[in-house]
């Protein structure tokens, strides 16, 4: 029924389908050692220094652009998470500003963007935060020389 040429020729596309079904296209660059964006949901706590440093040599060594680009996306992710000891969101911000300024079109993306403007918000109310904070150590000064002045007046009364 089937010819030897046929048979040869159905296992030969049988094998290109298998080749071909191997080979998918890789997000990233294998050489450079970047993984995907999910990459930090195996990260342990401990493991987030090394892998920030890791990070940082790939930004600024790297010789392809789009993998710098890919290493400050990583980056600011990474600052981000909340198993990083020590979550740095105005790094966050730098980081994901780096990555938009390497990569225009990727940044121009609609998450890019709203991590964006969060982190800005962020460092917004952080510089106010820091402001009220100020504000209130002053007037707590103030308060302990009222109580002070207070404690001063009625020994005076007390005198008299």
């Amino acid at each position: 029924m089937f010819g030897t040429h046929s048979i040869a020729r159905l296992v030969l596309l049988v094998f290109i389908v298998l080749l071909l079904s191997q080979c998918t296209p890789a997000p990233l660059h294998k050489d450079a050692g970047l993984k995907d964006m999910k990459f930090s949901a195996g990260l342990k706590p401990k493991d987030f220094p090394k892998e920030i440093a890791r990070l940082e040599k790939i930004a600024k060594t790297h010789p392809d652009v789009s993998v710098q680009a890919r290493a400050h996306l990583q980056l600011a992710m990474l600052f981000l998470d909340y198993r990083n000891p020590a979550v740095n969101y105005l790094r966050a911000l730098r980081e994901l500003e780096a990555y938009i300024s390497l990569d225009p079109e990727g940044g121009r993306a609609d998450e890019v963007q709203t991590w964006r403007a969060l982190l800005n918000k962020i460092e917004l109310l952080t510089k106010e935060n820091n402001v009220i904070k100020e504000e209130n150590q002053k007037m707590k000064g103030i308060i302990e020389n009222m109580k002070s002045l207070d404690i001063q007046l009625e020994q005076k009364r007390k005198k008299y």
